[in-house]
């Protein structure tokens, strides 16, 4: 069970951390408590899984990445051995049993439109799926997997709306190349970016300014702490399917975005025989709760729903961060030294 402290510590790793060479200083310092109780608190955190990985979450797309969102009707009989045969491939970094026909629902990200489509295509025919759906993204209206997870007091540190300031200015250029490297989880130690400034050969102030460009250039959506959702109280998720019409859905994706417990809000392509469009990821912490979150945005789009399904979660099957190998699938040889650098420079730490 987490204490009042830990929800502000987490709180703090997740929306405000800070890109500073001594972070957990920094923290700290802005939270009154000592340095050594936030380094265990957070370690802690990592040990158990409540904290997934701290450090960046790249945007797939800026990267080079075609994303798709796929379903497969599988087999009872074969729930098991599709879902290990899905899990083998990289490209794939979620995997989720759901309650429905469709009960597999996984998300794939491949260099090239066709390679992602292929790919979709063999998973289908290798798990021995009845029916196949590949839903590539059109558009994105929202991805915020951060968690609410304590009320703010009046003139307390708004975290959410919060922006961090670029200190210090790389003395060398942000390119593509580099996100492998700046991607790299954290540990906690004093000084967590030392590593990547090694492997860079540049200062802990270079990489803070590299990560700071990388997120005004949205290469990189945020950076902090990724949370298991299951572990801070939020025990039931919904991938919720809705049909709207065309000309409805930047309204109604603009009020689905709005809702503080939607993570992510797309645009897909519709498929025959399955009508629809958006999609959103709803996060509470029970069924009854995510009931009434629907139900407020039915009472605010009304007749623009045309239909919806609500895809409740039975079991996550897979769920890893996009593998910063991808980005260098296609690297040269400065980018290996770069990787191998990390490594090296990890190990002597």
């Amino acid at each position: 069970m987490l204490d009042s402290q830990d929800r502000l510590i987490l709180a703090h790793l997740q929306d405000g951390f800070p890109l500073d060479p001594r972070p957990y200083a920094a923290i700290a310092r802005r939270l009154h408590i000592p340095v050594s109780c936030i380094k265990a608190r957070a370690a802690l955190f990592l040990k158990k899984g409540i904290i997934r990985y701290i450090g960046a979450v790249i945007d797939t797309k800026k990267a080079g990445f075609m994303s798709s969102l796929a379903a497969l009707a599988i087999p009872r009989s074969r729930v098991n051995a599709a879902g290990n045969i899905i899990n083998e491939y990289p490209q794939v970094t979620h995997n989720y049993l759901r309650d429905d026909e469709y009960n597999m629902w996984f998300t794939v990200s491949c260099r090239t439109v066709g390679s992602r489509a292929e790919l979709v295509r063999r998973i289908c025919k290798e798990t021995g799926a009845s029916k196949c759906l590949d839903l590539p993204t059109v558009k994105v209206f929202k991805i915020d997997a951060r968690f609410p997870l304590m009320d703010r007091a009046p003139g307390t540190f708004s975290m959410r709306r919060s922006r961090t300031r670029l200190f210090h200015r790389a003395a060398i250029p942000l390119c593509r190349k580099y996100l492998p490297t700046l991607a790299m989880p954290l540990d906690v130690t004093d000084r967590p970016f030392l590593p990547i400034a090694r492997a860079l050969e540049c200062t802990e102030q270079d990489v803070t300014g590299l990560i700071a460009r990388a997120l005004e250039k949205k290469l990189i959506r945020r950076f902090g702490a990724v949370l298991d959702h299951y572990k801070i109280g939020l025990k039931t998720n919904a991938l919720v399917a809705w049909q709207v019409d065309q000309v409805d859905v930047a309204r109604a994706a603009s009020v689905m975005a709005r809702v503080p417990h939607v993570s992510h809000c797309y645009l897909r392509t519709v498929q025959p025989g399955w009508p629809y469009s958006l999609y959103t990821m709803i996060h509470a912490v029970d069924r009854p709760a995510c009931r009434k979150i629907l139900n407020l945005i039915l009472r605010q789009l009304g007749p623009i729903i045309k239909g919806m399904k609500i895809l409740f979660t039975v079991k996550e099957l897979k769920k890893t961060r996009f593998e910063t190998q991808q980005l260098g699938s296609q690297r040269c040889g400065r980018e290996k030294k770069i990787q191998a650098g990390f490594r090296k420079a990890a190990g002597h730490l």
